[in-house]
């Protein structure tokens, strides 16, 4: 039986006369990306700033209780900001909306240039975005609620940290000089210069790989704090929503592992390898910023239960009386209802969807 081919990196073809397929370079009016999907990430961010802008202002003037996880969220809306410009740019301007085949000089390079920058972006973004979610869950545990779930969140804390910290400065040092990094596939430059790189494509499989399963333990921790609590139909409900939002960023993540193998990757097998690594990367991008955008949704979405609060509150009558509310400390439920920002009877009788807001 032969072996299995060995994947062949996109970025350095084979010399199997894959690329000589290619057409003639087209630099007059060569076929384009359209609009559809720069627009459609310009929109995906302009809903996510409305959700952004509704959490800020629960939190600061409704309720009145801004924690870490808060000022963390309005850190990462800046890199989300420039994600979502480097990726319309990418698309529509620096090169990947061309084929490899009909890139200029100059997009040569700044296709690399974009890449880097989106890269390091959508670390910054992400890596922000995951410990706010995670300082929340602190905010919960910290009440006495479950000690193993609080070191359970400050060592997801410490991980995500680390992660985003040191993958940042891999991506920055990928080549030896930096400018390697764009300049490697310049003719021009390469004549007279000489450097060094690690195996980027490795890199970036290893950064969405690990930022995936980051995203299933963040989806996964809050499930141990609910799972035992006694909740009306309509809480159950929202919660099983936010879970659904949670759940959709991680498959969303595990997308962008299988894109990322189709774009950096091929065998020698694949009769359909172009190595236009360029034009396919399309899916790619777009998953990214569907990531990046559906993290702060969900991050942002339990404060937003203030907006809701009546539709929230329990009709049940037995819920009202026999709740699990009625099995706590009284002294619990005080440090877990204060400063909720919701009526105070009706904050002691039920628990609050964003996951005991008023706990410090």
């Amino acid at each position: 039986m032969a072996p299995a081919p060995r994947p062949v990196p996109a970025l350095f073809p084979p010399s199997d006369g894959a690329h000589h397929t290619w057409p003639a370079p087209n630099f007059v009016n060569p076929e384009v990306r359209d609009w559809a999907a720069p627009a459609s990430i310009i929109a995906l961010f302009i809903f996510t700033f409305g959700i952004f802008c509704a959490r800020l202002w629960a939190r600061f003037r409704i309720t009145r209780t801004p924690g870490v996880d808060d000022w963390l969220i309005i850190a990462s809306m800046p890199a989300l900001l420039g994600l979502t410009i480097a990726t319309v740019l990418a698309l529509r301007v620096y090169g990947f909306h061309l084929h490899i085949y009909d890139q200029t000089p100059k997009t040569l390079i700044t296709i690399r240039q974009i890449t880097l920058a989106m890269e390091i972006i959508y670390l910054a973004s992400t890596t922000l975005t995951k410990i706010s979610i995670l300082t929340f869950y602190r905010r919960i545990t910290v009440s006495g609620l479950s000690r193993p779930l609080l070191i359970a969140v400050w060592a997801s804390i410490i991980f995500v940290a680390g992660y985003g910290i040191s993958f940042i400065m891999v991506l920055i040092f990928t080549c030896s000089p930096v400018e390697a990094y764009w300049y490697r596939f310049t003719t021009s430059w390469l004549r007279t210069n000489k450097y060094k790189c690690h195996d980027e494509i490795a890199t970036l499989i290893a950064i969405i790989s690990i930022s995936t399963l980051q995203d299933f333990i963040a989806c996964l921790l809050p499930m141990f704090v609910v799972r035992k609590l006694r909740l009306p139909v309509r809480q159950k409900l929202a919660l099983a929503a936010v879970f659904l939002v949670g759940l959709a960023t991680c498959a969303i993540g595990a997308l962008r592992v299988h894109y990322a193998h189709k774009v950096y990757y091929y065998t020698k097998l694949n009769p359909s390898a172009t190595y236009d690594i360029s034009w396919e990367a399309l899916g790619s991008w777009v998953s990214t910023a569907v990531e990046t955008n559906l993290a702060i949704i969900c991050a942002s979405a339990p404060a937003l239960k203030v907006y809701f609060a009546k539709w929230l509150k329990p009709t049940d009558p037995e819920m009202r009386s026999f709740g699990w509310y009625n099995e706590r400390p009284q002294w619990l439920r005080r440090n877990i209802f204060r400063s909720t920002g919701v009526d105070s009877g009706y904050a002691s009788r039920t628990m609050e969807l964003e996951g005991l807001d008023g706990v410090k």
